[in-house]
């Protein structure tokens, strides 16, 4: 996770991530001025160092005086490259810039800029009325000797709210680039922001921001060319994680994003934007499954297994130990299980069987709890709803007589398909402001919330009977994040 410290903390927009020398670097927009190019770097994926920013706007009159957007960045030889947005005319004129490095570190922009920009053979290549010229955010793939870059781009045809399309263009050496036709053409939104590809098991997967609909989706295709076409569920993560980038680390193919949280948490500003934990993603026959990655370098002590022998405050419905499982009942309402140590950044991991492949209405795991889990967060699955969700329930949001609410607000929400017969795998990450829920290997939530800095922990049955065995916890690290100020 990364916040940008500074009077305003939003200030990292989208970025591109590639490995080198075991370290990871991003390179990001850096907003609300979109006059540079900024650069992190990490050893764990989760504590990052800033580095002297990359590029910056040109001089007035070059074409990259306006603003520059976001970037991609690629290995080529002994060096680097990187395609980058440049703006003209207050944005609503886009192109492509091509800057160079030997070491990441300092860069040059080439002589012959911009490089690419939109073909009217497929593309809208001309700005007019009060809209602009989508050709930015480039992406680029290695593949077979030959370097392919993806981006935001709008076809020349069709509703002008639905040419959105993921635009193309290739070269044999990551100098000189031949725009080519679309890779992926939706047509249903009004852009396709952050196109990204990357390969995995034989075939080709495409991610990128949705226009209009604020979410990420993905497509997948047999060539790195496309056609890409889309799945019958094409919903990537839940709601405010967008700009996916992939990057091979660490063996596999992890997804980095940004997150957005609400002002929940004692800040001075109406929301945050942060870098966001790693994803692990693999792909089934039908599926591209996303799920939080490998926390362990993060812990910060030993696993604790939770048995008979852990001290609890069972707060309602009714609880009991049968050999190492926990069976719970609740009807009607809720049923609370919490232990009696607080905990602040923690990994909690359980397995749970329902009485019945219907055998409780909701169910999962109750964090940052007051005594009774009355004041907490919980992450929940409602089954019949095919719904999860991230809820929190206070007393009183703003401390004062002028707000004197009580009650619980969904913060996340997410699709999920229930287990036919009624097991589920949990896991919950809560690292600072960072929630992540897993359901049988699958995100469900992923969000900014932080009402409470640490509470009791525990699980939850709503209307019905479960049994929650293999229960674990493990401290987490704190986060290095500049939330307080």
């Amino acid at each position: 996770m990364y916040f940008l410290d500074g009077l305003n903390p939003n200030e990292i927009g989208d970025f591109d991530v590639i490995e080198h020398a075991g370290q990871l670097h991003v390179f990001y927009l850096v907003l609300p001025t979109h006059d540079s190019v900024g650069h992190l770097v990490s050893d764990d994926g989760i504590n990052w160092s800033q580095l002297p920013d990359a590029i910056r706007t040109g001089d007035p009159g070059d074409f990259d005086a306006d603003q520059i957007w976001t970037m991609g960045v690629a290995g080529v030889g002994e060096g680097w490259i990187m395609l980058y947005t440049a703006n003209q005319e207050h944005g609503l004129i886009q192109t492509t810039g091509l800057a160079t490095s030997d070491d990441l570190i300092h860069w040059t922009k080439a002589e012959k800029n911009p490089v690419a920009q939109p073909d009217s053979r497929w593309y809208e290549a001309e700005q007019s009325g009060n809209y602009r010229m989508d050709w930015r955010d480039p992406q680029i793939v290695e593949h077979e000797g030959k370097y392919h870059s993806f981006l935001c781009a709008r076809q020349n045809t069709g509703l002008l709210n639905h040419r959105g399309c993921a635009g193309y263009f290739t070269s044999n050496n990551g100098t000189d680039w031949e725009v080519q036709p679309p890779a992926s053409t939706p047509g249903n939104c009004y852009d396709y922001e952050c196109p990204s590809v990357f390969e995995l098991d034989g075939r080709f997967y495409m991610v990128a921001i949705h226009g209009g609909h604020n979410r990420m989706t993905w497509r997948v295709a047999d060539k790195i060319e496309g056609p890409y076409q889309r799945p019958y569920d094409d919903a990537l993560l839940p709601g405010h994680n967008m700009s996916v980038r992939p990057c091979f680390w660490r063996g596999r193919v992890h997804l980095f994003h940004w997150n957005r949280g609400a002002r929940d948490w004692g800040t001075r500003h109406a929301s945050f934007a942060c870098l966001s934990s790693p994803k692990i993603v693999r792909a089934t026959d039908e599926d591209l499954v996303v799920e939080s990655f490998d926390w362990a370098e993060l812990h910060s002590g030993k696993v604790v297994e939770v048995t008979p022998d852990t001290a609890s405050a069972p707060s309602c419905g009714d609880w009991r130990w049968e050999g190492d499982s926990l069976l719970g009942h609740a009807s009607p309402g809720t049923g609370n299980w919490l232990t009696e140590t607080e905990y602040e950044d923690f990994e909690i991991c359980a397995d749970l069987e329902l009485d019945s492949p219907r055998g409780a209405c909701e169910f999962g795991f109750v964090f940052r709890a007051d005594e009774t889990g009355d004041q907490a967060l919980y992450a929940r699955c409602v089954p019949g709803r095919y719904s999860a969700e991230l809820v929190k329930q206070v007393y009183n949001r703003r401390n004062g007589p002028e707000s004197l609410w009580r009650g619980r607000s969904v913060e996340q929400t997410f699709h999920f398909i229930p287990s036919p017969d009624g097991r589920y795998q949990m896991r919950l990450i809560a690292f600072g402001p960072n929630i992540e829920f897993n359901v049988n290997g699958r995100l469900l939530l992923s969000q900014l919330s932080m009402p409470r800095r640490q509470g009791r922990l525990g699980v939850f049955l709503e209307d019905g009977r479960g049994r929650f065995s293999n229960l674990s916890v493990v401290p987490l690290q704190t986060p290095k994040t500049n939330w307080n100020r």
